[in-house]
């Protein structure tokens, strides 16, 4: 499996099976730069343009922008909502997805932590979850999810970068608070098996966003 990361909370999984990509954005919103991206399933977190812009998507994938389970070409998806605690307002979708024996879990739009995203998420070996606060879950409350869900790999997304219109965290913040101040960044991270990855202790991969 190889995981590149786009900004924002696109990524590109290339699995055994198939292509996926995750919330890919409209340029104009985000400023960042999307480049040319196929895909066998694309998954929505939220219907806002930073997050739905499948048009910028080939390939005809299929595309799981609603609740409910899916087997598409091998790879099992349940893509669930979880509601506020303080609102019961919709915070927009997340996945979990077991694929080549590794079992991921994408955060999406995610805004806040609460028992019930916790107890929907179950168990998870690769967690993809936004760090940079404002609109999302910030380096605090992704802290939180951490250390209920204790995944083997963390992938942080959804943070300041050069160029991105919104306002954001930097990635520091949320790399203090996991024990991981200095932190090289990866072109891609590529993984065979779940045995690969750490079983004693937390990892944490920082990805370069690969953009047009």
């Amino acid at each position: 499996m190889d995981i590149t990361w786009h900004g924002y909370s696109c990524f590109t999984i290339k699995t055994k099976q198939c292509v996926i990509v995750t919330d890919p954005y409209d340029p104009a919103v985000t400023g960042l730069k999307l480049p040319e991206l196929k895909a066998d399933i694309v998954m929505i977190s939220n219907n806002h343009p930073g997050h739905d812009f499948t048009k910028g998507v080939t390939g005809e994938p299929q595309i799981i922008d609603w609740p409910g389970e899916y087997d598409i070409k091998g790879v099992a998806v349940v893509a669930k909502k979880v509601a506020s605690a303080k609102d019961n307002q919709a915070q927009g979708m997340f996945f979990n997805i077991a694929v080549d024996g590794l079992r991921l879990c994408f955060l999406g739009d995610m805004r806040g932590v609460d028992d019930a995203l916790i107890e929907g998420i179950g168990d998870v070996d690769i967690l993809f979850l936004p760090v940079g606060g404002h609109n999302t879950m910030n380096a605090k409350q992704a802290h939180e999810v951490i250390e209920e869900l204790e995944p083997r790999l963390v992938i942080p997304m959804h943070y300041a970068i050069n160029g991105v219109k919104d306002q954001l965290d930097e990635l520091e913040p949320f790399l203090k608070l996991i024990g991981m101040v200095s932190k090289s960044a990866k072109e891609k991270f590529t993984v065979n098996s779940r045995a690969e990855l750490k079983e004693d202790k937390m990892d944490c991969v920082v990805l370069l966003p690969r953009l047009a």
